[in-house]
């Protein structure tokens, strides 16, 4: 009967045992499971991350080259205006030059006169820059 009795309780402890090793693996594959899910959302939100890093790169390369453009266009049409007074100076045909936006005058120090690009479509003789 003594026998018996620890063969049952050696029995019970085995169960428990078993059921605590089926738990903890239970407890090792959610573990897993989520370490994956969280890599996964590392993964991508690097990923996303990086996307939109090259997408502000390439946003801030066309502002570039659109504000080059814009004070050129000024550039531009400040020589235009320059060259068209030049010759009515007697009556002046178009009002003071604009100034592109934060800017006090329509070209930037050290920068030629748009002159050059115009030379080949010009009406008539006149001031060259």
């Amino acid at each position: 009967r003594r026998e018996a009795e620890k063969d049952w309780e050696l029995g019970v402890l085995r169960l428990q045992l078993a059921g605590k090793e089926a738990e903890l693996e239970a407890i090792k594959r959610v573990h897993c499971w989520q370490d994956l899910q969280a890599q996964n959302a590392a993964d991508h939100t690097q990923a996303e991350l990086e996307r939109l890093r090259q997408v502000a790169l390439q946003q801030h390369q066309e502002n570039e080259l659109l504000r080059t453009q814009l004070r050129e266009a000024y550039e531009e049409i400040s020589w235009i205006w320059q060259e068209l007074n030049s010759r009515t100076k007697d009556s002046p045909v178009l009002p003071p030059r604009p100034s592109p936006p934060g800017r006090s005058s329509p070209a930037p120090p050290g920068r030629s006169s748009p002159a050059a690009s115009l030379r080949g479509f010009e009406a008539g003789p006149g001031p060259q820059a």
